[in-house]
């Protein structure tokens, strides 16, 4: 297993209900591919360098975020597929998986 880092950043100020909900989603997400969550921080609101547009039609541009950082245990062929998954979600403006 080897370590990642993982963060995510969502639309405008995002309620705790919402940062919650991106968390419940990412942990899911990693443990059915046999991993774990060894840590999560949550980075809060920053205002973005440039207007991000989030994925999807009529989605609006947005000058803030609310960001998590995950660190993650991961095999390193289930990295792919969790790329693959973090993309599909609408619920992010942008992510960034590197290994740690």
């Amino acid at each position: 297993m080897n370590t990642y880092e993982l963060t995510v950043v969502l639309p405008d100020k995002a309620t705790p209900a919402k940062s919650g909900s991106a968390k419940k989603l990412v942990t899911k997400l990693v443990e059915v591919l046999d991993g774990k969550v060894k840590n999560v921080e949550d980075w809060g609101t920053k205002d973005l360098f440039f207007d991000m547009k989030k994925k999807g039609a009529g989605s609006k541009k947005t000058q803030t975020g609310t960001f998590l950082h995950f660190t993650l245990e991961l095999k390193s062929e289930t990295v792919k597929k969790l790329d693959e998954k973090i993309r599909l979600e609408d619920d992010f403006v942008r992510y960034l998986l590197v290994r740690a």
